[in-house]
């Protein structure tokens, strides 16, 4: 039996919506996380690492995304005070995160180019060795950084 009545009971239903829109869209960034991993997976061995943490982020911040919608809709049906203020706790500590993320990407924006090359100049020792990298660089029309770096030496 619900202790809401009136407006108070129509935002009980307007916070599990909205946890419920909360956990589509954690499930989307999982399915999203899992396909880019497997569609440049074939690309791991030119690329540093960094660039494949991507997608295992967007799988992480799905479960995060999902673990917290579960508090918000289970809190707000079950008129819940414990699991509506961890809820809360929650939503508090994602806008800190994001504030975080926010800020450092907008410091770091300029070493992204330069972590790209820095890689490809990495993978060009291989390039030789390996028929794999050589099929990579043509087909991704790389081959004008490999001889540019061979002519500088």
């Amino acid at each position: 039996m619900s202790l809401l009545t009136g407006s108070a009971n129509t935002i009980k239903y307007v916070l599990f919506a909205f946890n419920l829109v909360f956990l589509i869209t954690g499930i989307i960034l999982i399915a999203v996380g899992v396909g880019v991993a497997s569609v440049f997976y074939s690309y791991e061995v030119l690329l540093a690492s960094n660039f494949f943490s991507i997608p295992t982020f967007l799988i992480v911040i799905g479960v995060f995304i999902i673990f917290i919608s579960f508090f918000g809709c289970w809190g707000a049906l079950r008129e819940n005070y414990c699991l509506t203020l961890i809820f809360a706790i929650l939503l508090g500590l994602i806008f800190i995160l994001e504030l975080a993320a926010g800020i450092s990407g907008y410091v770091l924006r300029s070493d992204a180019e330069q972590l790209l090359e820095s890689s490809l100049k990495g993978s060009l020792t291989l390039y030789q060795k390996k028929p794999t990298y050589r099929f990579i660089y043509a087909y991704l029309g790389l081959c004008a950084i490999y001889f540019r770096l061979l002519w500088r030496k």
